[in-house]
């Protein structure tokens, strides 16, 4: 269906928690199925048009179609989806929403959205879907490019993009400050420091998902934390030096617990997906000429120590991760990383630094055309001592990734 979102499609077709935007003509599963109904439902309402036997549903003919439609999970009489547009144009080549339920009793479409207009401007089309999900404030600007709190009869729910959209137009982003130099990490993770006080005490308060503390650790010991899987013993004895690197080098208040006893058995130090992720493609070899690959990272530079944030899930639990999450519509791949940075660890990036080392693919300004290429042709640059590389994984554990990963030189300050 078309029309308003909120009050109609939402408060009155769906009432989902969540939802989610696909691409014009996805393949995901979910997607497919519907688009089948919706060829099935057209294809027997031409049949009862013209009429005779075909439409009266009586014969072999008649059984065979009703045979298929169950094999396929279709019951377009019992269980219609409602959609609201013309034989002449296929509903599924715009962006739609589908919501997050088992069930899905309406797909709402947005129209002039369709493949080759995503292809012109995909982020114009993004923000059109935006404006009628989410309205406008006074000023003309999108209200929210992501949720919706409870008001009045709308119940509250949040808006995500579906894979497809993320592989198709713009990825979430993650940001991995890294050096070679342990001394080089300090400024920007003492800024990221100062600028959580700052809002703490000046009562705008921490984002939700902000972090406990910020440091710098040896991506080796991250990678025999993550080589030593299950192991147990190899596994405490990379707890231990990680906790030793935050207490003796990094400047990190730990508990009492984790402070006294930093070798004991009951030490939990878990690193979260995203940092897993990035590690494993530090260790792949990197597709580039012998010259311009180093023997560690196929960076432009071998990094020896990265910014990770640090939550304390207990008294003797700590979470290891990177800073990044899921982009809004109508963001870009950069936008999202360059927010989600400054809500996890209160850091700010310069927007326009970064843009002008990473390509358009991303967001950023750099032509593909005459930036270099990294692993999978991914677009790069190297500014004296700055550089920028994106890495994206394939997959992760069998799964299309939506993800990009900004691996980066310490950032100037804004």
């Amino acid at each position: 269906m078309t029309g308003d979102f909120q009050s109609t499609f939402h408060a009155e077709r769906c009432r989902a928690a969540r939802y989610k935007v696909h691409m014009p003509l996805c393949d995901c599963p979910k997607v497919a199925g519907l688009r089948q109904r919706y060829v099935s439902a057209l294809a027997d309402a031409k049949r009862k048009a013209d009429g005779g036997q075909r439409a009266s549903g009586t014969g072999r003919e008649a059984q065979g179609a009703d045979g298929e439609r169950q094999s396929l999970g279709i019951n377009a009489y019992a269980n219609e989806i409602q959609f609201d547009s013309g034989e002449s144009k296929d509903p599924f080549d715009n962006l739609i929403v589908v919501p997050d339920t088992k069930s899905t009793p309406a797909v709402y479409v947005c129209e002039d959205t369709n493949r080759q207009a995503l292809r012109t401007d995909g982020t114009a089309r993004e923000r059109k879907l935006a404006r009628e999900i989410f309205g406008e404030t006074e000023n003309g600007a999108v209200a929210s490019t992501d949720k919706v709190a409870e008001n009045g009869d709308i119940p509250p729910f949040k808006v995500n993009c579906a894979i497809c959209l993320l592989t198709g137009h713009q990825r979430n982003g993650f940001v991995a400050v890294a050096s070679s130099s342990f001394d080089e990490m300090q400024p920007t993770i003492q800024r990221a420091r100062e600028a959580g006080l700052q809002k703490a005490n000046g009562g705008k308060g921490l984002h939700s998902d902000h972090a406990h503390f910020v440091c710098a650790l040896e991506v080796s010991t991250l990678q025999s934390l993550l080589a030593a899987g299950k192991t147990r013993s190899k596994s405490q004895r990379e707890n231990g030096e990680i906790l030793r690197q935050m207490k003796e080098e990094g400047g990190v208040e730990l508990s009492a617990e984790l402070m006294d006893a930093p070798q004991s058995t009951s030490v939990q130090i878990k690193m979260g997906h995203h940092l897993t992720s990035l590690l494993y493609l530090l260790q792949t070899p990197a597709k580039r000429k012998p010259k311009d690959k180093d023997e560690t990272s196929g960076l432009y530079q071998p990094i020896r120590y990265m910014m990770v944030l640090g939550y304390q899930d207990g008294p003797a639990k700590l979470e290891l991760d990177l800073p990044g999450g899921k982009r809004h519509l109508a963001e870009s791949t950069l936008e999202g990383a360059v927010r989600e940075v400054e809500e996890e660890c209160s850091l700010l990036l310069d927007r326009r630094w970064l843009a002008e080392r990473v390509c358009t693919k991303y967001g950023g300004s750099l032509s593909n055309s005459t930036s270099r290429a990294g692993a999978g042709g991914v677009a790069e640059k190297e500014d004296g001592g700055s550089w920028v590389r994106v890495l994206e994984p394939g997959k992760v554990k069998g799964s299309a990734s939506g993800d990009a990963f900004f691996v980066l030189a310490p950032p100037p300050p804004l």
